[in-house]
């Protein structure tokens, strides 16, 4: 069935930058999801998987892109056209794609990758990006005080590309896991300099 975007969730979305949806992805593709993306990293560290709770943030960050490229189930998920459609409607660009995939997985406090809240636009080499959704593969005890993040894992957070981030308390946040699936505008260009 498809997905409607009514005018209260536009104009939430318009209003605060951001908006939760509800069990948008399956528990079980969750598992599989997690399950593979925590593979995917290992390999790219040349890790066993159990080492990765011994891993720095800032190694984990890096080596946690283009999971798509070696895992089909996070292909599934980072190019499912109705996740493109949502954003599309929410930020009411005629066309949007798949612009990047980040895999981040939180062991405890840590270093973070920028020093203070940055939205994508700041952080990204792509540009223009039509805005993010976030996929938590974990369940969060509580709600975070700093940032909207959805609590329970199968729910979705779509964020516009402007919405400040605020790194270092993620990276404060012990267990935190999630996928960012990153669109684009059609026409978008890589941008030389960026942080990430």
């Amino acid at each position: 069935m498809p997905f409607t975007i009514t005018s209260d969730q536009y104009n939430f979305f318009k209003s605060h930058q951001f908006i939760e949806f509800e069990e948008l992805l399956p528990l079980s593709q969750v598992s599989t999801v997690k399950h593979d993306a925590d593979r995917a990293l290992a390999q790219k560290l040349n890790i066993p998987i159990h080492r990765l709770l011994n891993e720095t943030s800032p190694q984990l960050f890096q080596a946690g892109y283009h999971l798509h490229l070696t895992e089909q189930s996070i292909k599934r998920i980072t190019h499912k056209t109705a996740f493109a459609k949502i954003l599309a409607d929410l930020t009411r660009l005629p066309s949007i794609r798949f612009g990047f995939d980040h895999y981040l997985s939180i062991p405890g406090p840590s270093c973070p990758p920028f020093p203070h809240a940055l939205s994508l636009d700041q952080t990204s080499c792509l540009s223009p990006l039509a805005g993010a959704l976030i996929l938590p593969l974990k369940d969060l005890e509580s709600p975070l005080d700093f940032f909207p993040m959805p609590c329970k894992s199968g729910n979705a957070l779509f964020i516009s590309s402007s919405l400040p981030i605020p790194w270092p308390e993620l990276f404060s946040t012990e267990g935190l896991c999630f996928l960012m699936i990153g669109f684009a505008e059609q026409k978008t260009f890589f941008k030389a300099g960026s942080p990430d």
